[in-house]
Parts: structure tokens; sequence; C-alpha cells
């Protein structure tokens, strides 16, 4: 996992030194009004991506505490509670850490730890994408997306608009980078796009594929369900981004402690699973 991330490292690094002292330099100058607007806007986004990558690779996830579980009788007997025959989060004990895992809550096999909302085990990044770094991921995705759309158009710049030759060394780097970026820019976005569906819907992928799984084998009994967290898409993008929209953007602390969630209200879940019988 280790090699991942240092080739992400590499890839920075080139798209540093080839988008500022391949492109701008010598296609725009540094001195220049649109050389300046150009290379602050790449700074930018490259400063963004590289510390939301860093806080999403060591930042913790967030663990379930030690006592939970065990002196929060209030809030077990919520949790116990059931609706319609389905359980709105049954009381759930981790075979492997022995202790009580809150909702949405799962153990990883690669980290060996329960993951507070645990969305999946990146391999990019090193580590768990839960409650205390998934807002981190997808800043992350996001910059990666602008950062490379911006180099994109710079290697496009320089290639066709600029006077000054290419050097082969030069020429060589911005193949590279090209076929790199290119490809990047489709996957992340793809990336992106379904975790901006999920956040719209307040699933995680682990609930997104449960759901499904759930679905087609029609298993019966009392099931934790996914679609109790959906209290609209402001709410829900709150949940993830923070309070403020003015700091949506920015690697900001998350919201909550990553144990306890806002859910529908119980007559509207009914209404919801009645609805379904009907159709």
């Amino acid at each position: 996992m280790i090699c991942l991330q240092a080739f992400v490292v590499l890839v920075i690094l080139l798209a540093c030194g080839t988008c500022l002292y391949i492109c701008i330099e010598q296609w725009l100058g540094f001195y220049t009004t649109h050389g300046i607007a150009n290379a602050s806007v790449f700074v930018y986004l490259m400063a963004m991506l590289c510390t939301c990558y860093y806080k999403a690779s060591f930042t913790s996830p967030g663990h379930p505490p030690a006592s939970w579980g065990r002196d929060r009788d209030v809030e077990l007997n919520l949790l116990r509670e059931p609706v319609g025959g389905i359980g709105l989060g049954e009381l759930r004990q981790c075979e492997r850490c022995s202790g009580y895992k809150p909702p949405r809550c799962h153990h990883c096999s690669i980290c060996n730890k329960c993951v507070l909302k645990m969305d999946h085990h990146c391999p990019w990044i090193n580590n768990c994408v839960g409650h205390g770094n998934y807002k981190y991921f997808v800043l992350f995705l996001l910059y990666t997306v602008l950062t490379c759309l911006d180099a994109l158009l710079l290697l496009l710049g320089r290639a066709f608009l600029a006077q000054r030759s290419l050097l082969l060394v030069e020429m060589i780097c911005m193949w590279i980078l090209g076929v790199i970026v290119g490809p990047i820019s489709i996957l992340v976005s793809c990336l992106l796009s379904y975790h901006v569906g999920l956040m719209i819907k307040n699933k995680t992928t682990i609930e997104y594929h449960s759901a499904h799984y759930n679905k087609l084998k029609r298993r019966p009994g009392p099931q934790e369900r996914p679609d109790q967290y959906d209290v609209g898409i402001l709410k829900n993008f709150i949940q993830v981004l923070g309070p403020a929209p003015q700091c949506w953007f920015f690697p900001t602390k998350p919201v909550g402690d990553g144990c306890s969630f806002p859910r529908k209200p119980v007559k509207r879940l009914l209404m919801m699973d009645q609805l379904k019988v009907r159709l």
C-alpha cells in the first residue's frame, strides 16, 4: 500500500515541475499577468490537494470508545427499538474486538479495528475512510479532478500555443504527465460523482452495497435500515461538510462524534414501508 502512496507523491512532483517550469514559465512567463494568474490557480489547487491527501491518509477515521454500549442505557434502548419488524439499528458486538459497535460502525479486516461510519479501506491513502476523515477524502477527490483538468489545459496550451519549441526532455515529461493525468481525471471524476450521490442519500459504500444485497437476497428479520439516516439533502451535506457553507471546500474537522446520527421520524419510515407494500 505504501507503494501506491509513493506513486501519488511522484505524480504530484512531476505535475508541479512540468506545469510550473515547462508550461507556465516557458509559455506565459512567471512575471506576466497571465503567468501569475495561472501559477496562482495551479499552486492553490495543488496545495489543497496535498493538504487533503495528507489529512485523509494520516487522520484517524475514528474508533468506538471502549465504554460505548456499557454505560449509555438510554441510547441503547433507542437502538433496540423495532419499527414494523425492522430494527432501527440493533445493538451489535464485534466478534474480533469484543466491544459494542455503534450504528454504522464496521470492523476493518486490514486495520484490524472497528471504524466509525466506515465507508471503505482505501489503498491509495493506506487508511480506512470513516467518520474522522471522510470529508478530507471527498475533498481530495474534488481537488484531484480540478488539478488534473488545470494540468491538461496547461499541457495543451504549452504544446499548441507557445512559440518556443519543446526540448526532448520537456516533451517526454509532458507526454508522461498527460498519459497519467488524462485517465486519472476520468476515473476520479466517476468516483467523485459516486460519493456525491452517497452524500445526497446519506449512505456509506457499505450501506449502499448492503441494501442492494439484502434486496436481492430478500433477507428476512431485523435489519439496520440505511435509508433511515436520509434527513434531507442539505442536512445530509451538513453532516459531512459542516454547518458553515463557506467552509465546505476547506479541510475542517468533521461534525459529531461518529456514534449517533440524526434519523427519519418513525412515522415517516412506517409510511414508506406501507407505500412499498402497495406498490
